[in-house]
C-alpha cells in the first residue's frame, strides 16, 4: 500500500488571468499478490515462477485558483475555481514462467519461455466547483468532462528464447514473443463521441531476436544482435484530449497504427581485475513511428477553431536513431592517509543520432552526455563518497527543426543549454539495517535545461496571460544547488 500528498504553490500562474493557483493532489496505490515457485526437474521445465497480482491506483489532482475574467478594456468579473481530476486505474496479471537446461557434450541449451496477461481498466473524470462569474450565486459544481474516455485494455504475451552454449567461448541466442493488444473505449456522460471513433481496437505482432557473444580472450568478449520490436499507441495517444475547448494542446488520434522496429547492436567489453569496459554500437530503423505533429485552423474533432495550434501523434513514417556508448570503470585499492579503503573512477558517454525519411532530424533525440566519478568506500564498506561530474551538450537548431507542407522550416522556441554539473554524495551505514546517504547535487549551482522539459515550449501558449516570456522559461530549469538526505532501514 502506497499513499503520496503533494501540496504546490504554483507561483509561475499568477499574473494576467490567474494567481493564487495551488495543487493538492493526492494518490493511493495499492496491491495484492500471490506467487508460486516450484523445482522440479522434469521433462517440461526445470524452475516454474507463477505471479498473480491485482493493483489498484487511485489519483486525484485538485487545482485551487482565483480567476480573473476581462470584457472589454474597463468591466472584469472575478472566479474562485476548484478544478478536480480523478484517474482510475485497475490492473490484472497473471504471468508464469519456465526454465529448462539440456546439458550435453558438444553444447548446451538453457530455455526460458513463458506467457502474461494483464487486463487494465481506465477511468477519469473531471469537476469543476466554483463561484459565478458575478459573485452572486455562490458555489457551483459542473461536470467539464474527462480527459480520456471510460477504456479497457487487455494485453497478452507468449515468449520463449534458447541460449545455445558452444564450449566455453561462444554463445548463441534465438528468441521470440507475440503480443496481442486488445483495447475497448466507452463513451458516457463525461466523455462524449461526436466523432464516432470510440470502440474496439486491435494491435498484435510478432518480433525474434537473434544474438551471438564470442570470448575472445579470458577478459576479452564481443557480441552482435539483431531484433525486432513493436509498440503500439497507448489509451492517451488515441483517445485523450488535454484542457477545455479554448487552449488544446494535445489531441489524440484514434487511427494511429502501431510502430515497429528493426534493431542492430554489436559491443565488445572488457572485464579485468583493474576494471572493465564497454564499447557499443546501436542502429534501430523505425517505421510507422509515433511522432507529434503541429497543426493549426480548425481542430478535427471538435470543429472548433484553433488560433494558436496544437499537437497530434500521427505516423510520421520511416525514422532512423544510431548511437555510440562507452563506457568503463578503473578499480584502485591503495592506503589513504592511515586507513585502507577502495576507490575508484568511472567513465560514460552517449551520442545518438535520428532524422526522419524527409532528412528532418528526430525532435525526441537527447543530446550528448559525457560522465565522470571518483569514488571511495572505507575497507569495511560502512561508509563511503562520490563525486560525479556530468557534461551535457546543447540541443542545436540543426538538430531540432521541422519542415513544414509549404517547405518553410520551424525552429524550436527554446533550446537546451550545455552544462557541466557536479554532483558530491556521502553514504554511511550505521549498522547492518540503517543507512544514511547524504549529497549536496550540482554543486556549481548551475543553471540548465533538460531538452525533454522545453522542446514543447514553442508548440502552443499555455493558457492566455501565462505564457512563457522573458524569464518565464527560468520555470522549467533544474533545481540548482540542493541538498539531500535519506535515511533506509531493512528489516
Amino acid at each position: 500500500d502506497y499513499q503520496k500528498d503533494t501540496i504546490t504553490d504554483n507561483r509561475s500562474f499568477n499574473g494576467g488571468w490567474y494567481s493564487n493557483r495551488k495543487g493538492v493532489d493526492s494518490r493511493d496505490s495499492n496491491r495484492v499478490g500471490l506467487t508460486y515457485d516450484l523445482v522440479s526437474e522434469n521433462g517440461v521445465f526445470d524452475e516454474m515462477s507463477a505471479r498473480l497480482n491485482k493493483q489498484k491506483i487511485d489519483f486525484v489532482a485538485n487545482t485551487e485558483q482565483h480567476v480573473k475574467y476581462f470584457f472589454g478594456p474597463t468591466f472584469q468579473a472575478d472566479e474562485d475555481r476548484v478544478d478536480s481530476r480523478s484517474f482510475n486505474q485497475e490492473t490484472n496479471q497473471f504471468k508464469v514462467d519456465f526454465l529448462k537446461d539440456l546439458v550435453g557434450d558438444v553444447m548446451s541449451h538453457s530455455f526460458v519461455y513463458g506467457l502474461e496477461f494483464q487486463d487494465k481498466e481506465f477511468e477519469n473524470k473531471q469537476m469543476r466547483r466554483s463561484d459565478s462569474l458575478l459573485n452572486d450565486l455562490g458555489w457551483v459544481d459542473r461536470n467539464i468532462g474527462a480527459l480520456i474516455p471510460v477504456s479497457e485494455a487487455q494485453v497478452s504475451t507468449l515468449y520463449a528464447m534458447d541460449t545455445i552454449q558452444f564450449g566455453e567461448n561462444s554463445k548463441m541466442r534465438f528468441g521470440s514473443r507475440f503480443d496481442d493488444y486488445r483495447y475497448d473505449a466507452e463513451s458516457n456522460e463525461d466523455f462524449s463521441d461526436s466523432t464516432g471513433t470510440l470502440g474496439e481496437t486491435k494491435f498484435s505482432a510478432v518480433n525474434w531476436a537473434v544474438g551471438y557473444e564470442q570470448n575472445l580472450s579470458e577478459a576479452l568478449t564481443a557480441s552482435i544482435g539483431v531484433s525486432t520490436g513493436f509498440r503500439v499507441p497507448t489509451i492517451e495517444e488515441m483517445y485523450s484530449t488535454n484542457g477545455s475547448v479554448d487552449d488544446w494542446n494535445v489531441i489524440a488520434n484514434p487511427n494511429l497504427e502501431s510502430e515497429s522496429s528493426t534493431n542492430f547492436d554489436v559491443a565488445i567489453a572488457g572485464d579485468y581485475l583493474g576494471g572493465s569496459f564497454r564499447v557499443g554500437y546501436f542502429n534501430s530503423q523505425y517505421k510507422d513511428f509515433i511522432d507529434y505533429e503541429s497543426r493549426s485552423g480548425i481542430n478535427i474533432n471538435t470543429g472548433l477553431e484553433d488560433p494558436n495550434g496544437y499537437q497530434v501523434p500521427v505516423n510520421s513514417g520511416r525514422v532512423d536513431i544510431s548511437g555510440i556508448e562507452v563506457s568503463g570503470r578503473l578499480n584502485f585499492s591503495q592506503g589513504i592517509g592511515t586507513g585502507k579503503g577502495r576507490y575508484g573512477t568511472s567513465f560514460r558517454a552517449a551520442y545518438t543520432d535520428g532524422e526522419h525519411s524527409s532528412g528532418d532530424p528526430l525532435y525526441t533525440v537527447q543530446p550528448y552526455s559525457i560522465s565522470l566519478g571518483l569514488d571511495y568506500s572505507s575497507s569495511e564498506g560502512n561508509w563511503g563518497t562520490n563525486l560525479y561530474t556530468t557534461y551535457t551538450s546543447g540541443k542545436k537548431n540543426s538538430d531540432s527543426y521541422k519542415t513544414q507542407s509549404d517547405g518553410s522550416v520551424v525552429n524550436p522556441l527554446f533550446l537546451s543549454n550545455a552544462a557541466t554539473v557536479v554532483d558530491l554524495s556521502f553514504f554511511y551505514k550505521v549498522n547492518d539495517k540503517l543507512r544514511v546517504v547524504t549529497g549536496i547535487y550540482n554543486l556549481m549551482d548551475k543553471e540548465y535545461y533538460h531538452w525533454d522539459n522545453v522542446r514543447f515550449i514553442d508548440q502552443g501558449d499555455l493558457r492566455p496571460g501565462i505564457g512563457v516570456t522573458g524569464d518565464g522559461i527560468r520555470r522549467y530549469s533544474e533545481p540548482g544547488r540542493n541538498a539531500r538526505l535519506s535515511l533506509s532501514y531493512t528489516f
